[in-house]
């Protein structure tokens, strides 16, 4: 049977806005983790700041991978079919092209900047064992979840919505007790719940608990992580290691994505900002399409900032943190948008090509 998936035609808006705040939020994370771990080491103030910005973004990729749940496992207001080859085959090209080319910059990349060893042994053993050039092992796990979609949207397509949100369930407690590997493969498993968890909460209807119940949630396990972390560090309790409330596999941050995913429905479905993002759809679809590239750059362009312009967010506090932050978020985007159009370039040149080669 055929596989289905969303077409532009049904773009769901508040997704958009879900992955450009995801962005943003990942961002966040990474210019502020270096201070969570200096715990110590700097002024106490700006060691919360770090914390505090840090905790509040922990729902960054797990929403990420249930965008990609409710765009790709969604198979309703479909207006084209595809067979199973053609989804694997689009998916290698969107993941599989830009993996191979960031692997191989940030191997170079780290070899320069962090004397990392530059040769295909050291990169393959980081890769299976240990994990990909820091962000990148998000493409790995994307690859993985998109062997398991076409037999996915099958299941989501026979469920119904109640019993979507029990599988979804079912899978997040899987996640909760999952036992972490250093491989590569079966790296997608606690992630799976996350999946589900997105195309699920698309197709629910939110009721006004619902939404109350989701602030009440992401405030609530906000103040848990951030407290818990400062506890453990300063040896009040001991969860294992001090940063175990950071974990995406943790009761915490599966709340907190659960309900940051349905506020960013719910606020993207109000009638008032609902209508603006219709009006400003081409500016939202623009700043969404980037969005993967300054996942992709950014970490290069915070060693840059840190090593070139000796800007430090540990010894600034506060003001480091925002330039930073300012500086990472508009030079991705500015490079992002570089690069997309070098793309744009090459595959019309590529289509020109292959017009002039076989004409009709």
């Amino acid at each position: 049977m055929a596989n289905h998936e969303v077409s532009p035609s049904v773009r769901v808006l508040y997704l958009d806005l879900l992955r450009i705040v995801a962005t943003a939020a990942v961002v966040l994370v990474h210019v502020s983790a270096p201070v969570v771990i200096r715990y110590g080491q700097v002024p106490l103030m700006h060691w919360w700041l770090g914390n505090g910005l840090d905790a509040f973004a922990r729902w960054c990729v797990p929403v990420f991978v249930m965008i990609s749940g409710a765009v790709l496992l969604d198979s309703a207001g479909s207006t084209h079919s595809e067979s199973r080859s053609q989804f694997f085959e689009k998916r290698a090209v969107r993941i599989g092209i830009p993996l191979l080319f960031w692997t191989v910059f940030y191997a170079v990349f780290y070899h320069l900047f962090r004397s990392d060893p530059l040769s295909l042994e050291f990169t393959l053993r980081r890769i299976i064992f240990d994990q990909p050039y820091e962000h990148l092992y998000f493409l790995w796990l994307l690859l993985e979840l998109a062997l398991l979609t076409p037999w996915l949207r099958k299941v989501v397509r026979d469920c119904s919505v109640s019993s979507l949100g029990v599988l979804s369930a079912l899978f997040l407690i899987v996640t909760f007790f999952w036992v972490p590997r250093r491989l590569l493969f079966p790296f997608f498993v606690p992630y799976l719940g996350y999946y589900l968890a997105g195309v699920w909460l698309k197709k629910v209807k939110l009721q006004p608990w619902m939404k109350r119940m989701a602030v009440v949630t992401a405030l609530a396990t906000w103040v848990v992580i951030a407290g818990g972390t400062w506890l453990s560090f300063a040896g009040r309790l001991s969860f294992g290691h001090p940063l175990i409330l950071y974990e995406y596999q943790g009761l915490p941050v599966i709340a907190m994505s659960l309900g940051v995913f349905v506020i960013g429905k719910a606020v993207g479905n109000t009638p008032r900002l609902a209508r603006f993002l219709e009006k400003h759809s081409s500016i939202l679809k623009t700043a969404s399409a980037l969005t993967f590239g300054v996942y992709l750059i950014h970490p290069a362009v915070i060693e840059l900032l840190r090593l070139g312009a000796g800007i430090e967010p540990t010894t600034l506090g506060l003001p480091g943190i925002a330039i930073v932050y300012f500086f990472t978020i508009c030079l991705s985007a500015s490079l992002s948008y570089g690069l997309e159009l070098l793309a744009r370039m090459g595959r019309s040149f590529f289509w020109t090509q292959q017009q002039d080669k076989f004409p009709e």
